[in-house]
């Protein structure tokens, strides 16, 4: 079967005389690597961690053999490779930009502090049971740059995750239509204040096409908090009132209707959903299958397996305050939380007096493990610290056989970095060490 070409846009063309640039080896870099491949473009990866077949280094003398730089979310505007670029001439774009260029069909941006994930998974695949011709795509862990078989359809819909990192410097990313799930502290360690993290999404709203805006309450408050004024009249979302509207005027029953979105904080990314599902005049009822049918991502919030009892649940991709928050609120009795990691910025031990109520015992791991067992002291919980997620695992079971708590949740509210290179290989991690866990205990048993 022969590959069609993708053509390369106009405004790009004199660049490609020189070797692209690539600034980043992870899932984006790679991502922009095996679309140049397909058009024959010469590149060099650079990255600051050094390994077989790119620079780590990129310095005057690199900087003139490129033309164009393409860069990972990961390099803040201001990081001195992409200084030096922009200094010495370089068009400088970032992943989610230059693929951008290349795309025929609608897009669909979704943003937010939490939620963002399950609400691109579960809006595309509404559509494609609609019939359409749709994709996932974006900071969900699949860079619109690695779906360049789609470039050639003028049909194909991508719903485009989009993180606060990918909304810096955009020039050319222009959705059709924009969801905006919530807005809670995270990332302080790259912005200055809330405010700044806050601007960086917004600036999406300024390439947005049309009037189709949907923003969670949250959103709303922070806005008019800070006097941000919408171009746009936004569609705003309060779960607890829509929620309820929603469950009154249906003729299903509601506690079957929904799947996993029948309860808070899912709720409102269906409510979200299905604002712009009416507005497209699209059927209720496709939209509703799909909530029912819907299987949750993993990592996120999950239960891995249960031994002797005691159940595990995998959340590793609670990466904030707020999403540790609201899944240690799910369960009707405390727990023995595993948790801590990469500290992003934030008031520490208010977090810490937030989850204190739903904690029995605090299992800490990671850069921020010394600083949470001090604020759990102050709360009165009980905390100890591990060096490994695998140690932690291995005593929250130790400790959850003498208690009569059953759940054992994994719910780090920190990044991952410097234990781990991401949420995905560390709920991996987690999920192999209950495995080992419990093939130690059925030794034991034998």
């Amino acid at each position: 079967m022969i590959t069609p070409m993708i053509n390369i846009p106009d405004l790009l063309k004199p660049h490609f005389e020189k070797a692209i640039a690539i600034f980043g080896n992870g899932i984006s870099g790679k991502a922009v690597a095996s679309l140049l491949d397909r058009l024959k473009a010469n590149y060099i990866i650079y990255d600051q961690q050094e390994g077989a077949g790119f620079s780590s280094n990129f310095s005057d003398e690199s900087d003139s053999k490129h033309s164009l730089v393409i860069y990972s979310p990961g390099f803040p505007l201001d990081h001195p490779w992409l200084t030096l670029a922009r200094r010495k001439g370089c068009y400088c774009l970032g992943e989610l930009d230059f693929a951008t260029l290349f795309w025929r069909g609608k897009i669909i941006a979704i943003t937010g502090t939490n939620g963002k994930s399950t609400l691109t998974k579960f809006l595309a695949e509404a559509l494609v049971n609609l019939g359409l011709n749709a994709i996932a795509c974006g900071n969900i862990g699949e860079p619109l740059s690695a779906k360049h078989a789609y470039f050639n359809d003028d049909d194909t819909i991508a719903v485009c995750e989009v993180s606060s990192f990918q909304a810096e410097g955009l020039h050319h990313f222009s959705p059709d239509a924009l969801l905006w799930t919530n807005f809670d502290p995270d990332h302080l360690d790259r912005y200055c204040d809330l405010k700044s993290y806050f601007e960086a999404k917004w600036s999406l709203l300024n390439r947005l096409k049309s009037d189709h805006l949907f923003i969670g309450k949250s959103v709303k408050q922070f806005a008019d908090e800070h006097h941000f004024c919408f171009s746009q009249v936004p569609i705003v979302i309060d779960a607890n009132i829509r929620g309820k509207r929603l469950r009154e005027n249906s003729n299903l029953l509601p506690e079957e209707y929904l799947g996993i979105f029948n309860v808070p904080p899912q709720l409102e990314n269906y409510l979200l959903a299905l604002a712009y599902w009416n507005t497209q005049e699209y059927d209720s009822k496709i939209l509703q299958k799909t909530a029912l049918n819907f299987k949750p991502l993993r990592h996120r919030l999950a239960i891995t397996d249960e031994i002797e009892g005691k159940i595990f649940w995998n959340d590793s991709k609670g990466t904030n305050f707020l999403a540790t928050i609201e899944a240690l609120k799910r369960f009707d009795h405390k727990v023995l939380w595993i948790g801590g990691g990469k500290f992003k910025g934030g008031n520490l031990e208010v977090f810490v007096q937030r989850i204190a109520p739903y904690i029995e015992e605090a299992f800490l791991i990671g850069q921020t493990a010394e600083s949470l067992a001090k604020a759990f002291e102050v709360n009165c919980v009980k905390a100890l610290v591990y060096p490994s997620l695998n140690e932690a695992v291995e005593k929250a079971f130790e400790k959850g056989l003498s208690y009569k708590f059953q759940n054992i949740v994994f719910s780090p509210g920190f990044a991952s970095y410097g234990m781990f290179a991401n949420a995905e290989e560390r709920g991996n991690f987690f999920e192999k060490s209950v495995l080992e866990l419990k093939r130690k205990q059925k030794a034991l048993v034998l």
